[in-house]
């Protein structure tokens, strides 16, 4: 059963895809003027962390390994410009932590970005507070699509990966979520993200969890095991 909803930042709880290219293009063009097409972004680049991102820079040739810090600080310093700019608190999300905690489900943020920029975006969209902890790419050793921050989540909240719901927007978020072993929840964007569609999600995943529970059940009553498993459970 689920009871806990982990959620990714970019583009899930957050507005903030687009931005990431833009100020990234921003970069390169101030340091070795050259810019990543949208198309190379979508395919190769987005969905991961910058110091990622530069490393496959310096690997297909577009940029030199010594120039990668200054790159990633001027990204970071235009990113947080945007933020400061632009982003304000979002009632509808808020609206949907606050009926997820008088549900009782446990609520986290699940990132490929670092702390600073995470914590600062969910703090200008009035999120912050609602969110048990933050795991961010500095806190694992292998981002997504690795498992790994995912596990971390499940170390965290105490609970099974099984017990938990992914909600990712990208392929290398939602394949981090599967092979955690979590349920995940596939959007779009920000807009999709809502207490209905949460709602809805969450019925579905415990439905199937019952009635695998109940097969199990007929197969422990077939094995002579229900007796056990009955009155340790009930």
């Amino acid at each position: 059963m689920i009871r806990a909803i982990a959620f990714d930042l970019d583009n899930v709880l957050v507005w903030m895809a687009e931005s990431h290219y833009i100020t990234l293009n921003q970069a390169l063009m101030d340091v070795v003027g050259f810019e990543i097409s949208y198309k190379e972004h979508m395919r190769y680049y987005n969905g991961l962390p910058t110091k990622i991102k530069l490393k496959m820079l310096n690997e297909f040739g577009y940029v030199d390994p010594s120039q990668n810090e200054q790159i990633y600080n001027l990204k970071q310093q235009y990113l947080i410009r945007l933020i400061d700019k632009f982003m304000k608190p979002d009632e509808v999300k808020i609206a949907l932590h606050r009926k997820l905690q008088e549900q009782k489900y446990r609520i986290c943020c699940v990132t490929n970005a670092i702390r600073e920029t995470a914590t600062k975006m969910l703090e200008k969209t009035g999120q912050l507070l609602a969110m048990e902890f933050i795991i961010s790419n500095e806190d694992i050793n292998h981002p997504k699509p690795s498992p790994d921050c995912y596990l971390l989540a499940s170390e965290k909240l105490d609970i099974p990966t099984t017990d938990i719901l992914v909600v990712e927007d990208t392929e290398k978020g939602q394949q981090a979520g599967y092979d955690a072993g979590c349920a995940v929840f596939k959007v779009k964007s920000p807009a999709d993200v809502t207490w209905p569609a949460i709602q809805q999600i969450i019925s579905i995943v415990d439905e199937i969890d019952r009635k695998c529970k109940d097969e199990q059940r007929q197969k422990d009553i077939k094995s002579g095991k229900y007796y056990y498993s009955n009155r340790r459970t009930e």
